[in-house]
């Protein structure tokens, strides 16, 4: 994508049409931030492969939060007219001026440090002990029966409870937590009718029925992610005198995919046939839903700590 010398000049001084100008030069930085970070086809999210030089940033979903993050900043930037105060080199050089990839692996690290902080995409790091391998199968992973108990010691089959409280606002926030735990709601979830009154609005579905089409792609993902396990648990019984690194690598992945198994099990092409938004609002929504997991879940340390501990 190219851009004019005019166009530039409109960018920089907010002249009339200059958010066009952004919208085009946003496209081009989100393309070369991907080719920075990815092997793989831009448009194809499965065959991304992270770049040895951003390994620091563990996981696909990571470095997705962090280039979205990166374009945040670009678009105040652009907003408050400072993005190319300082450029003054020819059109092809707009983008390497923006985006180098020394600049690009420099904000990645402040990311990664800001994440270790806030987050938990480190939690794997936390316990030394390489975890041993307890076999899962779609049979067994069935949330348990909600009516019967909600004393059950398993992390990843309990029912959760979520942070609401019946005549409470349902945001987006809200709205995508009950969207992907909502199998493993607590049937004592307070404002649970409000919940599914909600999504049976707002979510859609086969034969205008969308909490069995929630359910139904709930299933296909659970069935999804536990393969996933499965191949990382072949992958470690398979490799006797498995090196360390490589195992803990396998470790982390494993506890990753579990940790997704309990609070987003729906990916963005499962939550696409849920609801009518664009691929890029739903990443934003999963997004913030991920940052407002601990506000979400009350005792989500509590799990995750079993979950960890679990796979040892």
């Amino acid at each position: 994508m190219t851009f004019t010398l005019q166009e530039i000049q409109t960018l920089r001084d907010r002249a009339t049409g200059w958010e066009l100008v952004w919208g085009r030069l946003w496209e081009a930085l989100d393309l070369r931030l991907h080719q920075t970070l990815f092997f793989g086809t831009p448009n194809d999210p499965s065959s991304w492969i992270l770049k040895p030089r951003f390994y620091i940033l563990r996981d696909e979903f990571t470095a997705q939060d962090f280039i979205s993050d990166l374009l945040l900043d670009f678009s105040r930037r652009a907003e408050q007219g400072t993005l190319l105060a300082s450029f003054e080199g020819i059109p092809e050089q707009l983008l390497p001026f923006l985006a180098a990839p020394e600049f690009v692996g420099r904000r990645a690290i402040d990311h990664f440090a800001k994440a270790r902080q806030g987050g938990i995409i480190n939690l794997p790091s936390d316990h030394t002990a390489a975890p041993t391998i307890h076999r899962m199968d779609g049979e067994g992973f069935d949330v348990v029966d909600q009516g019967v108990t909600n004393g059950v010691d398993d992390p990843l089959r309990s029912p959760l409870g979520l942070e609401f409280r019946a005549g409470g606002a349902i945001g987006a926030t809200i709205r995508m937590a009950a969207t992907q735990c909502w199998p493993r709601l607590s049937p004592d979830q307070p404002g649970l009718d409000e919940l599914e009154s909600d999504l049976r609005t707002r979510l859609l579905g086969a034969d205008d029925d969308s909490i069995a089409h929630l359910m139904m792609v709930h299933q296909a993902a659970r069935q999804r992610l536990l393969q996933q396990l499965m191949a990382i648990d072949d992958q470690i019984l398979n490799t006797p005198g498995m090196h360390d690194p490589r195992r803990e690598a396998l470790d982390d992945q494993r506890v990753k995919i579990q940790v997704d198994l309990l609070l987003v099990p729906l990916d963005r092409e499962a939550l696409q046939s849920l609801m009518s938004l664009s691929d890029d609002a739903i990443f934003q929504q999963i997004r913030r839903y991920r940052q407002k997991f601990r506000e979400l879940f009350p005792d989500l340390e509590e799990r995750l700590d079993a979950i960890v501990r679990g796979s040892r």
